[in-house]
């Protein structure tokens, strides 16, 4: 029997995710007034590019999925790879807009 690879999202109640949702606009609105209004660009392609990595790869996560379920336990599977995939696509998009905004000169300014 193969596991479902729809993940299992735990109901934490509409507070959680009120709060959550509202931490997250100010975070934006945040990172607007502290730079990223003057270069929209780099942070766009950012999300871009690693949106279109993330839709490219989910086959791959939802067979790892399967996997865990299948072999370890479907709880683990189903809280564990969401996180671990979440973590990794934002690595990415993060890793992308430094790459862009941050030269070899700034990162080492004494070298």
């Amino acid at each position: 029997m193969e596991a479902n690879p729809i993940s299992y999202i735990p109901n934490l109640g509409t507070t959680v995710s009120w709060v959550a949702l509202i931490v997250g606009i100010i975070l934006y609105i945040i990172g607007y007034y502290g730079g990223i209004r003057f270069n929209l660009g780099k942070p766009i392609v950012a999300m871009a590019i690693g949106t279109i990595i993330s839709v490219l790869a989910r086959p791959l996560v939802n067979k790892l999925h399967t996997f865990v379920a299948a072999n370890i336990s479907v709880t683990l599977a189903g809280v564990l790879i969401p996180l671990l995939w979440t973590v990794f696509i934002i690595g990415v998009a993060i890793s992308m807009y430094e790459t862009f905004t941050v030269t070899a000169r700034e990162a080492h300014p004494y070298d």
